[in-house]
């Protein structure tokens, strides 16, 4: 997500590559802020690159051991790699509230 605004004051951060790492960084201040902060791959080693195709064999439903076959990796960095995610989106689901105090919510399965 492309921050709008630097807390400087200053809009429109630009995005700076250095090998695997982008970060936003701010044309006045300079401040930077990495590309993953905020998101459930903050604090992966795993490249860009790594996950991107992860993410896409994982949404073509490719089997676990397929996806380390097709991304030249040991099972066990898949499924560790896997839990991680899974773990990190347990906690993100936990903090989504629906409804509230003087709200009925319907959820169809």
């Amino acid at each position: 997500v492309r921050p709008s605004e630097c807390p400087c004051g200053t809009s429109q951060p630009v995005l700076q590559r250095n090998g695997d790492l982008l970060r936003w960084r701010c044309k006045s201040c300079k401040k930077t802020v990495a590309l993953r902060d905020g998101s459930v791959f903050e604090g992966s080693r795993m490249s860009l690159e790594f996950i991107m195709q992860y993410l896409l064999l994982w949404a073509h439903k490719t089997p676990f051991t397929s996806i380390a076959s097709l991304l030249d990796v040991d099972h066990k960095t898949v499924e560790a790699f896997r839990m991680v995610l899974s773990v990190k989106m347990q906690r993100i689901t936990e903090k989504i509230m629906m409804g509230g105090p003087g709200f009925d919510v319907e959820v169809d399965e």
